[in-house]
């Protein structure tokens, strides 16, 4: 019984933190929104990680982003898919903590650099 509880506990905060990071991505992308919750529904696919933790990780630097390219929320979304997916394919070449790339790309956008994904 206990671990039903603790499933159907588990279960109701999972979907909270996904109502949220979508609430977050919809403020932060606005009319591009649709296409950051299209590629989190593909990132176990593409960077291998879950809908949630790419839309976690995406709102985390996506505000410098989106401040460096003039609000442009396409770019943005865009940017932040390549972002991630690079992310991904650096911590299994190097054998890297997902989270140890994530603060390097957040520290990158604090200092309000545009990252060039589209040459890489």
């Amino acid at each position: 019984w206990n671990t039903l509880k603790s499933f159907i506990g588990d279960s109701v905060s999972a979907f909270a933190d996904v109502e949220q990071s979508i609430g977050g991505v919809e403020t932060l992308f606005k009319e591009s929104s649709d296409m950051v919750i299209e590629n989190a529904k593909n990132a176990y696919k593409t960077a291998g990680i879950s809908a949630n933790q790419y839309m976690e990780q995406v709102t985390s630097f996506s505000a410098s982003l989106l401040q460096s390219l003039g609000g442009d929320t396409g770019k943005a979304a865009e940017y932040s898919n390549r972002a991630i997916i690079d992310m991904s394919d650096n911590a299994n070449k190097l054998g890297t903590d997902m989270s140890m790339l994530q603060n390097a790309y957040n520290g990158f956008a604090k200092q309000n650099y545009t990252i060039n994904l589209m040459s890489a």
